[in-house]
């Protein structure tokens, strides 16, 4: 739950399992509750995108769904995110697992480290490469170790048909 600040107001469900399985200790429900939802986005980009999500759900009082990957170096998992507006300009973020399995092994895993040559997009894990954005677990290639985030174009335009519907609806009444 987001206050209008997107400070975090509450987590729930596996959230500190879910933690500590990804090795994010420094993100457990104790640690990061009151704290601005930005400060957990990693990436200038994704924050901005982010923001935008947030904002829109805020002002059209409509809520935004989407799929999404969020994997691990041993498991890919897909996911879907919804963003509910909630009385008092507060807002619900859900992320439901729709299915998970394992991946090959592509390197020991990776870190987010801002402007790092590597790109990955936070929303379909895809890596920008010279050729385009790929599936770094089906080119067979080896995971870069450092990456920063950002969104690809065809993420972009997933999110963009997904605002402009809550817009639109909005706009109905």
């Amino acid at each position: 739950m987001l206050d209008s600040a997107y400070r975090l107001l509450w987590v729930g469900g596996d959230w500190d399992d879910f933690a500590a399985e990804n090795l994010g200790g420094p993100a457990r429900a104790s640690r990061v509750l009151g704290s601005n939802l930005m400060d957990h986005v990693a990436g200038a980009e994704a924050q901005e995108v982010m923001a935008d999500i947030l904002n829109d759900v805020q002002e059209t009082k409509r809520s935004f769904r989407m799929e999404y990957r969020c994997d691990s170096p041993e498991q890919r998992r897909d996911m879907r995110m919804t963003v509910t507006p909630m009385r008092h300009d507060r807002l619900m973020v859900t992320h439901d697992l729709r299915d998970a399995r394992s991946l090959p092994a592509v390197g020991p895993g990776w870190r987010w480290e801002k402007g790092a040559w590597d790109c990955k997009c936070s929303f379909c894990g895809f890596l920008r490469r010279t050729d385009g954005w790929v599936d770094p677990f089906e080119t067979g290639l080896r995971h870069p170790e450092v990456v920063d985030y950002g969104v690809c174009p065809t993420c972009r335009q997933v999110i963009e048909k997904e605002l402009e519907r809550i817009r639109k609806a909005g706009r109905a009444g």
